[in-house]
């Protein structure tokens, strides 16, 4: 059966560089950034991209970190236009807050960098100041990758300990209610963790051994220990199982992770669970369809994958975007992302979502609103 007819998905149109299609009738663009850098098109490769609630920052095959906003794209507007982060400093991983006001990055040395609003600490320098450059994370520690939640951020050292700083509210530390530290502290854990992910107000992780843990907000079931209670916990739960994973991602109210056996799963609240109910579950439920994924995405009220044919899938609220208007606002299953586009890796927010092509080209669709509160689709044609 052939391809359903392609979605207009923004493209990226950097300062000084793009990211697009490779199609040659594409217009030209030309003018000036914010920077004062002039805006060409030359063929942009992504390695990294991650998206907030409105915002998303990306990194270049050479280390470039470039970020973008939904509010910089209007209909019948160019492409989303995304400028340097400043500082001139190299990133190698980026990750941009649940709610757009911080950020963090990974240099090509594993050190950590953050900036934005350190009203709790979340920057991890030590102070309360906010700053608008890239700061280093006290302390002079090694990261593998770092991931920014509401207002607190985590990071996993060399060693896949976890470290995090910043609000403590719901207990995102994972170290207990010892109020909010703006330099990193260790997670009260024995587990080591190659994979942690960092939501809303809770994080998530597998261990070496492959079981999932996590912490902070459960009041909408988002840890998925089984239970119905709606409290939090300061420190690691097991989610409940005995499940094997290998990749889990923590979003607002809900959480979901991919087992060994490459199924997707999900625990919390609303349609973002995939389960064809979009309810309320405390203990993880197939997403159902039963399509194998390579990799998914959590955001605010939906979730998105990719599958081992390079396809994009999302479930939730607010997937729509296809050319012509139509697609659904909203599903509780699956529904396959109607574009030529083949996908490599994909990150969801809350009106943003961006994937990165087999060619390195990152690609951007979503939800925005008008002036009176309605909502439009955000898109450009290639």
């Amino acid at each position: 059966m052939p391809r359903a007819r392609s979605w207009v998905l923004g493209c990226l149109v950097l300062a000084g560089v793009s990211a697009c299609h490779d199609e040659p009738t594409a217009p030209a663009v030309s003018g000036t950034s914010e920077t004062g850098l002039a805006l060409t098109r030359v063929p942009l490769q992504v390695l990294q991209v991650s998206t907030g609630s409105s915002k998303a920052c990306g990194v270049t095959t050479d280390h470039r970190a470039y970020c973008w906003r939904v509010g910089d794209w209007r209909p019948g507007d160019q492409p989303f236009v995304a400028y340097p982060v400043p500082g001139g400093i190299s990133f190698r991983q980026v990750s941009v807050g649940k709610s757009d006001d911080h950020f963090c990055g990974i240099t090509p040395t594993n050190l950590a960098y953050c900036w934005g609003t350190n009203d709790l600490g979340q920057l991890g320098d030590g102070t309360f100041l906010n700053s608008t450059t890239p700061v280093p994370v006290a302390g002079g520690r090694r990261f593998l990758s770092v991931t920014a939640g509401y207002k607190f951020t985590c990071g996993r050292n060399l060693n896949n300990g976890v470290f995090c700083w910043g609000d403590n509210t719901y207990g995102e530390i994972g170290r207990g209610n010892q109020g909010n530290p703006p330099t990193p502290a260790r997670v009260q854990t024995p587990e080591l963790y190659p994979v942690v992910n960092a939501g809303l107000e809770h994080v998530c992780g597998v261990t070496t051994d492959a079981h999932a843990y996590c912490w902070g907000r459960d009041l909408e079931n988002q840890l998925g220990d089984g239970t119905a209670a709606h409290r939090s916990d300061s420190v690691p739960t097991p989610v409940a199982g005995s499940r094997l994973y290998k990749q889990i991602d923590a979003g607002v109210e809900h959480s979901c992770a991919l087992s060994s056996s490459d199924a997707a799963f999900c625990w919390g609240l609303g349609p973002g669970l995939g389960d064809g109910k979009g309810g309320s579950a405390p203990a993880p439920v197939r997403v159902v369809g039963g399509l194998k994924f390579t990799q998914l995405s959590t955001g605010w009220d939906r979730t998105c994958a990719v599958t081992f044919d390079r396809r994009a899938y999302c479930w939730g609220a607010f997937i729509t975007g296809q050319v012509d208007g139509g697609g659904p606002m909203s599903s509780v299953v699956p529904v396959a992302v109607m574009t030529d586009y083949s996908f490599t890796r994909i990150s969801t927010g809350e009106h943003l979502t961006c994937g990165i092509t087999p060619n390195s080209r990152a690609v951007c669709w979503g939800v925005g609103w008008t002036q009176d509160g309605r909502p439009h689709q955000i898109h450009a044609l290639m």
